[in-house]
Parts: structure tokens; C-alpha cells; sequence
């Protein structure tokens, strides 16, 4: 199976029930810290993954909404919008602007995979934090005054290369299971 068949798969499995009626809901309304804490954990190895990619570009910072595609590859244009929700109708469902670029990007970075580009192939699993985020329920953030923002807290709307430099974050279920388990107090 292709990168761009698991891509568009993974993204047609959202549960999007999860993300109806949040605009009217207090953050501790929506999920619990424990919940918060392990979704900081996603989107701070995300921020880390494309910082490692910003730096071996020898670019200083990307905006959480750019296409990580357009980066390594400003010709890339073998996705456009309309086709995009054609093949994906989830994000159409979903009222979170973020969710619906990051994913699109997702689904180019997947084209890029299958047709063999280098830098694509070294950074494969770039996306994989944050698409996970949204598969575990996480994806209702937004931008406000230049910060992504949710219960978490918040992260800038820019991601510095410097985040590169940074630990890498253990993302596997059972570790992100466990954060929520400890700051919720759940031994």
C-alpha cells in the first residue's frame, strides 16, 4: 500500500464526532490535563521534527501551517484543495482550520514518499506527532495572536530550527497512555 493510500486512510478514521460542538466548551470541558499534557508531548516532538528538517535546509523557521512539501520542494503541486476534501471528506466535517492544512500537507508529503524524493524519504515520518494528535482527539487548537493554542497551553505559530536541538519525545501510545495516567493521577 502506498504512503498516499495509508495517508488518506488514516485521515478518513479520524473520528470526527470528537471534534462537533467544542467552539462553546471550556478547555476542561473537552478533555482532561492528563489528555492536555500528552497532547503538548505530540506537538512538541512535531515542532522538534521539523525543526531537524529546518535545520539540514539551513532555514531559520516555518509556520505551523506551511506545507512541509512546499519547503523542500516549492515545483510540488500534485494535490490541489478541491481534490484534497474530494478524497478526504473528514476534514470537511471538522470547523478546525489546522487540522484540515496539516493534514492536507500530510497527504503531499505522502505523494512525495511514493515517488521516491531524498529529503521526503529522510524525514518520513515527519507528521506522524501531529496526525497522531488528531487521531487521539487533540486537534482542537487554534491560532491566537500568533500562538497555537488549546488546553496545553500554547506553542508559537513559528517553528524554529531550534527545535531540532531538542530530546526526542517518546510518542508511543503506551508512553502518551502513561502521561495521562500521571497527571491525572491515575497510578
Amino acid at each position: 500500500m502506498s504512503y498516499f493510500t495509508r495517508a488518506v486512510n488514516r485521515i478518513n478514521n479520524i473520528d470526527v464526532e470528537q471534534y462537533f460542538d467544542l467552539s462553546h466548551k471550556r478547555y476542561d470541558e473537552v478533555r482532561s490535563k492528563g489528555e492536555y499534557s500528552a497532547d503538548a508531548t505530540l506537538i512538541a516532538e512535531y515542532y522538534r521534527r521539523v525543526g531537524v528538517l529546518l535545520q539540514s535546509l539551513n532555514k531559520d523557521s516555518a509556520s505551523i501551517y506551511s506545507l512541509m512539501s512546499k519547503i523542500i520542494d516549492t515545483d510540488t503541486n500534485n494535490l490541489d484543495y478541491d481534490t484534497f476534501l474530494s478524497i478526504c471528506p473528514i476534514p470537511q466535517k471538522i470547523n478546525f482550520l489546522t487540522i484540515k492544512i496539516i493534514c492536507f500537507g500530510y497527504l503531499e508529503w505522502c505523494s512525495l514518499l511514493d515517488i521516491g524524493h531524498s529529503i521526503a524519504l529522510k524525514y518520513s515520518d515527519i507528521y506522524e506527532p501531529i496526525i497522531k494528535l488528531f487521531e487521539r482527539g487533540g486537534g482542537q487548537i487554534s491560532i491566537h495572536h500568533h500562538e497555537l493554542v488549546g488546553g496545553f497551553g500554547a506553542f508559537p505559530r513559528y517553528i524554529s530550527a531550534d527545535r531540532g536541538n531538542m530530546k526526542e519525545f517518546d510518542i508511543i501510545d503506551s508512553a502518551l497512555d502513561q502521561i495521562v495516567k500521571e497527571v491525572n493521577g491515575e497510578y
